[in-house]
């Protein structure tokens, strides 16, 4: 019943788009959405300067950071990459109790662990164990990476407070 609703409420949602829009060609305003589209659509250098700009439209924001980390990364710009992790963390880090990003740090670790850095890599893990402690998706995440990583305890640790908050929920 979940599966069937689930679809056609995003059934219903794309009609209405395509009620509303018909077929006249998508204008995007907003600049983080501008940039999510750009990597959807394969244009990263669109992507990169949708990000750019939107630093400034929303200069507290860790989201730009985050996506242009990982842009750069995709692009072995690593001098680059560095910088934008640095950035979103502290952004991210002010903001900690309105945070919808844990899953940022999780991205951030595995980086870090693709890199070799491993005390970055565990710091970034225990930051997005600590912010996502209750968000089943980030600790599904986190017992993967922590899989991957090697780090077998840590992984068990994580899928039982998952399957405990799951049990709760």
């Amino acid at each position: 019943r979940q599966t069937v609703a689930q679809a056609r409420s995003q059934y219903n949602k794309n009609q209405l788009l395509v009620d509303v829009a018909g077929e006249r060609p998508l204008v995007i305003v907003n600049t983080l959405q501008k940039g999510v589209h750009a990597i959807k659509t394969g244009t990263y250098e669109a992507a990169i300067q949708a990000f750019e700009s939107s630093r400034s439209q929303d200069p507290n924001s860790p989201i730009p950071h985050y996506f242009l980390a990982k842009l750069y990364a995709e692009n072995d710009q690593h001098d680059l990459v560095e910088a934008e992790w640095q950035k979103a963390s502290l952004k991210a880090e002010l903001m900690e109790e309105t945070s919808p990003w844990p899953s940022m740090y999780v991205a951030q670790g595995q980086y870090y662990f693709e890199q070799g850095k491993r005390a970055k890599m565990a710091t970034a893990y225990a930051k997005a164990r600590d912010l996502g402690g209750a968000d089943l998706t980030t600790l599904e995440a986190l017992t993967q990476a922590y899989a991957d990583a090697g780090m077998s305890a840590d992984s068990k640790a994580v899928d039982q407070q998952r399957a405990d908050l799951e049990t709760t929920l």
